[in-house]
């Protein structure tokens, strides 16, 4: 019988340490930007000057070595961050959808990488704090972009499991889930994100069915890049893997 448990037992535990790491990067991610906007005596993130570009065509390129060089003095002063990469310093590393046999890139798209303390690894874009499709919410600019993984370059390097998208950080310093219902607010605007196409609720194949584990989802394919939408909706509890 124990032989037969240990898998589960073990697949438990593995899910646990997703939640808590997941958990733990967003609260160091959010905290670490609202302390800077404190700390520069600023209102919002736009005037810190941080999401400064070095060109109007490099907003969310990896050669805006502007950008890189604001960010690397936050990870350096507020995330305490082990080693950094700008740039084409990054290694691009294969990542695998949540289900099914697709797969993508990690970090090759990012202007900034960072490895913070926890062994966590948290990837930049910039957005420049550009204006949203729609700005009736409290969503108003958008200012980067911020993917994680959360054990390093430890397998299983699937997202939905150890790698997700975690959203946009907006002006206001929120750190907000593409595909969860704020964000699609942030698209079509207040009282319509409900019936948003990509609100994850509206597209299994975005994160799967709601209330549905992967296991018993019929859905062919499942990206998980977004999952973390789902995830928050449903307080830290990754439901899908169990």
């Amino acid at each position: 019988v124990a032989a037969m448990t240990m898998p589960s037992l073990v697949a438990k535990y593995q899910i646990k340490q997703y939640e808590t790491a997941l958990k733990e990067v967003y609260s160091i991610l959010s905290n670490g930007f609202k302390q800077v906007m404190v700390d520069t005596g600023c209102p919002d993130l736009e005037c810190t000057g941080i999401f400064i570009s070095a060109g109007e065509g490099l907003i969310n390129n990896s050669s805006d070595t502007e950008f890189q060089k604001n960010i690397d003095v936050v990870a350096k002063n507020v995330f305490k961050v082990v080693k950094s990469y700008k740039g084409d310093e990054i290694t691009p590393r294969t990542i695998k959808y949540l289900k099914g046999d697709t797969t993508a890139e990690f970090g090759g798209n990012s202007g900034y990488e960072m490895y913070l303390p926890n062994g966590t690894i948290v990837a930049f874009q910039n957005f420049g704090c550009g204006e949203v499709p729609n700005n009736e919410g409290s969503l108003k600019n958008l200012c980067g972009f911020i993917s994680v993984d959360l054990n390093g370059e430890k397998l299983p390097n699937t997202m939905g499991k150890d790698i997700f998208a975690l959203g946009g950080l907006y002006n206001n310093g929120r750190i907000v889930p593409n595909t969860s219902l704020l964000w699609a607010q942030s698209k079509v605007g207040v009282g319509k994100g409900e019936n948003y196409t990509d609100y994850w609720r509206n597209n299994s194949r975005l994160c799967g069915k709601p209330n549905v584990s992967l296991k018993n989802d019929t859905t062919p394919e499942i990206v998980g890049q977004d999952c973390f939408a789902r995830v928050l909706e449903n307080n830290f509890e990754i439901d899908y893997l169990k």
